[in-house]
C-alpha cells in the first residue's frame, strides 16, 4: 500500500458516514465503527420497507468478518447500540433474516441517551466546570 501526504486537491478515497454527534456517546469505539459500516450499507444497499423506511439484513457472522472482531464482541456491540436507541432489530419468521433499521441521531441526542442510560451525573448534580467542559448541554 503506498501513502502520500494531503494537498487542497487532494481526492479522498471513499470513505463511510460517521454522524459527528456519534463521537461524543458514551460507547465502545467498536459499536461506532459498526454504526458506520451499517450506515455505509444502508446508504448503498438499504431496501425500503412497505413504510419507506430502509434497513439493511447484516448477519452478525458478516459483521465480525468485516470489523475484523469476535461474534461476541459484535454481539455486545450491537446491544449498545441497541440500548442507545440507534439502532432497531425486527425480528421475524424463522426463515427469515431480522431487519435493522437505523437511527440517525439528532444532534441533542447525547443528552436524551445519556439521561435514558443513567451512564453519567444527572445534569443536577454536576458542577459548574463539568457543565463549562461540556460534560452536559446547558
Amino acid at each position: 500500500m503506498e501513502f502520500e501526504f494531503m494537498t487542497a486537491g487532494t481526492a479522498l478515497p471513499p470513505c463511510m458516514p460517521l454522524p459527528p454527534v456519534l463521537l461524543r456517546l458514551p460507547t465502545s469505539s467498536t459499536a461506532k465503527v459498526m454504526y458506520a459500516r451499517m450506515l455505509d450499507e444502508a446508504l448503498a444497499y438499504g431496501i425500503e420497507d412497505e413504510n419507506g423506511i430502509l434497513y439493511i439484513h447484516f448477519p452478525i457472522k458478516e459483521l465480525a468478518a468485516a470489523l475484523s472482531r469476535s461474534t461476541m464482541t459484535i454481539k455486545r456491540a450491537m446491544s449498545e447500540l441497541d440500548d442507545m436507541g440507534l439502532v432497531m432489530r425486527v425480528r421475524r419468521d424463522f426463515s427469515k433474516p431480522n431487519r435493522i433499521y437505523l437511527l440517525i441521531p439528532k444532534a441533542d441526542h447525547t443528552k436524551t441517551v445519556k439521561s435514558r442510560k443513567k451512564r453519567i451525573f444527572d445534569a443536577g448534580n454536576a458542577s459548574d466546570e463539568e457543565c463549562i467542559a461540556g460534560a452536559f448541554s446547558v
